[in-house]
């Protein structure tokens, strides 16, 4: 007996990988639980969070927007950048009527953090008025065609810039700009506002609500970076963090899991034309997760220790009489179950078991004779009912193709046929041997094949092709005309015209009997289809294979071959027998 394969050795070949494994699963599955759960609930927090900043920066919009409403709607303004050269008395009025609209409306055009810039557009005689003009008073050249229009038109609407380095003297180290242009009432272009705002101002509005482990930025519609945590992604362009942001911004819950290492969370910004983005580095939120984990791995190691020990101790009190036992039952199994096995000390199950295997010894002999005799009268009888089975059907049938030549006033034909079927019955079920020769069978199939072409016409011809050597082997009555009736009924429906030809050799020791016929084929050769759908006249290719194992084994038998609209082979392997 192999050590290896003792039950002591399964059972703790079995018990440690499941312990192991179920340990494992455990571990992993609160890992994974927390992980999402935690994920779930700071994504779910910062998103919040993001949602407050969202609305600061839309309200600090609106300042801004009402800051360049008022500029538009303002006659001071459009006369000062519109006005042909005058006197210099007509210039300082100008002048006085501006600083009258900004004393009069200063609350709205003097948003924290921001200077503003009106810009006439009538050539070398437009002018500019700037609200700081010791820190930003330049105009650069192209303005219009650079950040005003689009596609060589002007677009009427508020637009935010975050392009650094368009001013070389700005009030801000990094600053984001505002455009809108100023149209008159037939809408032609007069001028333009321009105004700049200190990008760390804006980071204020939503740095506030920034979580540990996020990076959060501001990304224009182009994907050029308006304002980051990170200044210098200021003004560079993340098309692939857009495209994610704008991911977040479509999805149910407002943000994204990437790669299993970052999470994305998108909210649109309509006035900006833009996105808040948060980028949440998992590796930092589930830091405490991953100390947690070794700590879970070490618990595990140590009751994995632990309860190995104890099943080693109890498998092993437990299997040492068995083995024993086992070896005593071997001793016996080599000398043919001869002699009884000697009394066993041990514990009470142990001595029964030894005393049930003595008695056992006494009737095993008996019981195996019983057992191969009742074998092979069930055989017998197997091959008895599929006989029966099988010679009713056949008869039902030629008597149908009687009847029906009968009802046709075919009187000659009738006669012939019925010769026909007395000398099938004479020499199938006339006789009570099982086997009959090829030449035998060839004739009864001859005579098979007349009673059909006498009822349905000589449209199927059959063609028989039986090597001469083989004519005095003995085969089992009535193989071959069930597939011969199948082809006549299914496999020519539908067609005009049919061929069947029966093929009979011998080859390496084996009597080979194909059936081959150029009807319709068979759909399905499965098994099961064999058993249920496949039918020859309600016996199945399955009973005829049977048959033949039942008398000659497993190594004969029925193999099909069909092609659909090609035809179908039938290939019965048996082995030779000789009168």
């Amino acid at each position: 007996m192999k050590k290896y394969n003792t039950i002591f050795t399964r059972i703790m070949g079995l018990t440690l990988p499941t312990i192991l494994i179920v340990s494992l699963i455990i571990c992993l599955t609160c890992i994974g639980m927390a992980k999402s759960l935690l994920l779930k609930e700071v994504t779910h927090n910062a998103y919040v969070n993001l949602a407050k900043g969202q609305k600061e920066l839309l309200a600090y919009n609106e300042e801004v927007a009402t800051l360049i409403s008022k500029i538009s709607g303002s006659k001071a303004f459009k006369n000062y950048i519109t006005a042909p050269e005058g006197t210099p008395q007509e210039q300082l009025n100008l002048v006085l009527d501006i600083g009258k609209y900004m004393d009069t409306y200063r609350q709205y055009l003097t948003p924290v953090n921001t200077y503003f810039m009106v810009v006439g557009t009538n050539g070398e005689t437009g002018r500019y008025y700037t609200s700081n003009p010791w820190a930003w008073d330049e105009v650069p050249e192209d303005f219009v065609k650079n950040y005003i229009a689009k596609d060589g038109e002007v677009v009427n609407q508020m637009i935010y810039h975050g392009k650094q380095g368009v001013f070389s003297k700005a009030p801000y180290k990094n600053g984001i700009f505002v455009t809108k242009p100023l149209l008159d009432g037939t809408h032609k272009m007069y001028g333009y506002v321009v105004v700049i705002i200190d990008e760390s101002y804006i980071y204020s509005k939503y740095s506030d609500y920034k979580t540990e482990g996020m990076k959060l930025a501001i990304i224009e519609s182009d994907g050029t970076v308006l304002s980051s945590d990170d200044k210098r992604r200021i003004g560079t362009k993340e098309l692939e963090i857009l495209e994610q942001a704008k991911q977040a911004v479509d999805s149910e819950t407002g943000y994204i899991n990437i790669d299993h290492e970052k999470t994305m969370i998108g909210l649109y910004l309509p006035f900006y034309d833009g996105y808040l983005v948060g980028e949440i580095d998992q590796k930092v939120i589930f830091a405490p997760l991953y100390r947690l984990e070794k700590n879970m791995q070490l618990i595990m190691l140590a009751v994995i220790g632990i309860t190995f020990s104890f099943v080693f101790a109890i498998s092993r009190h437990i299997t040492k009489p068995l083995y024993k036992l086992a070896q005593t039952m071997s001793f016996a199994a080599t000398h043919d179950f001869k002699e009884p096995m000697t009394q066993h000390k041990g514990s009470q199950e142990m001595q029964m078991m030894t005393e049930a295997y003595n008695m056992m010894l006494k009737d095993i002999n008996y019981h195996v004779k019983s057992l191969m005799n009742e074998q092979e009268e069930r055989r017998k009888a197997e091959l008895n009912a599929l006989q029966m089975q099988i010679n009713p059907h056949f008869l039902y049938n030629t008597l149908s193709s009687i009847k029906y030549l009968a009802q046709h006033q075919k009187i000659d034909q009738v006669d012939e046929t019925i010769d026909c079927l007395i000398s099938i019955l004479q020499n199938t079920i006339g006789t009570t041997d099982e086997m009959t020769t090829i030449a035998d069978e060839i004739k009864n199939l001859g005579f098979y094949v007349y009673i059909n072409q006498m009822r349905y016409g000589d449209y199927i011809k059959v063609d028989y092709q039986v090597d001469p050597s083989c004519l005095d082997l003995q085969i089992p009555k009535l193989i071959i005309q069930p597939f011969i009736e199948n082809a006549f009924f299914h496999a020519f429906t539908g067609r005009k015209s049919g061929n069947i030809t029966v093929f009979i050799n011998q080859n390496s020791g084996l009597l080979l009997i194909e059936i081959l016929d150029n009807g319709t084929g068979i759909r399905s050769l499965d098994e099961g289809e064999h058993k249920k759908k496949y039918h020859f006249s309600g016996i199945g290719i399955h009973n005829v294979d049977e048959r033949i194992k039942l008398i000659y084994g497993m190594g004969y038998g029925v193999e099909v071959q069909s092609e659909p609209g090609l035809g179908t082979s039938i290939s019965i392997k048996l082995p030779i027998e000789v009168i």
